[in-house]
């Protein structure tokens, strides 16, 4: 999952201290649209900024996460991209700075809704 070089390069409207809880808020505050079946989240929600572009998608079932979730900046880039099992983050979590790069320290694995190490000891705190 490597940017595209060609591609020109995404600029933050603002600097980055001030996007990240704009972001949050833009994500808590905008209305997510989709489709509702007997009265709950089905299919793909999507929140968008009010010029269009999407901020979050994520994959619902019977009004939980089920599916793929992507979260964007304000850029456009991706900020992180992972699946949701019945309500749980589960498998492979890939996490993006603001430019682009992956952030290795904080992509990992879930599994049941934990984050999940290969560092003997680091699990212990989650049973």
């Amino acid at each position: 999952m490597t940017p595209d070089p060609t591609a020109p390069p995404l600029r933050d409207p603002l600097p980055g201290w001030l996007c990240a809880p704009l972001e949050a808020l833009l994500v808590a505050c905008l209305p997510a649209r989709g489709e509702r079946r007997d009265g709950r989240r089905q299919g793909t929600w999507t929140v968008r900024l009010p010029g269009g572009r999407a901020l979050e998608e994520s994959a619902w079932v019977d009004g939980r996460r089920h599916g793929t979730q992507t979260r964007y900046y304000l850029s456009g880039r991706k900020r992180w991209v992972g699946t949701w099992v019945d309500g749980r983050r589960q498998g492979e979590w890939f996490y993006f700075r603001r430019d682009g790069r992956m952030d290795a320290a904080r992509t990992g694995n879930y599994q049941d809704g934990l984050r999940w190490s290969g560092i003997k000891g680091f699990n212990d705190w989650n049973t």
